[in-house]
């Protein structure tokens, strides 16, 4: 950001949201940079896709399509061998485990009676 002399955010409203919005897009773009994608993130955005329920089989099988779509974009997904696999996959449906229901083999979310 480029300092004006005749910018004044302390007096002028115009000058102050200028400096706002610089400041807020500035720290944005930085945070976005250096954000981390968990493998929770990647299941719980699938499970939510798949609200009907998904085998694991298949969970797996997204949760490595959706990392690679993710990393190819320039994502940086947090995982122990870079793209997600069935030992993530395991380990985020233990962190997810208060919030998914296990049927038949099939995961599907939790909700309470009345939430659809």
């Amino acid at each position: 950001m480029k300092i004006q002399p005749s910018l004044n955010p302390y007096k002028a409203r115009e000058d102050r949201l200028k400096v706002n919005n610089e400041l807020g897009n500035k720290l944005v773009f930085i945070l976005q940079n250096h954000i981390r994608i968990m493998p929770t993130t990647l299941l719980a955005a699938l499970m939510l896709l798949y609200r009907k329920g998904i085998s694991e089989d298949k969970l797996v099988e997204q949760a490595s399509w959706l990392g690679m779509a993710l990393s190819q974009r320039g994502a940086i997904v947090a995982t122990d061998g870079g793209l997600p696999h069935q030992n993530t996959v395991t380990l985020g449906l233990k962190h997810l485990e208060d919030y998914i229901v296990l049927k038949r083999n099939i995961y599907k979310p939790r909700v309470s009676e009345g939430e659809y």
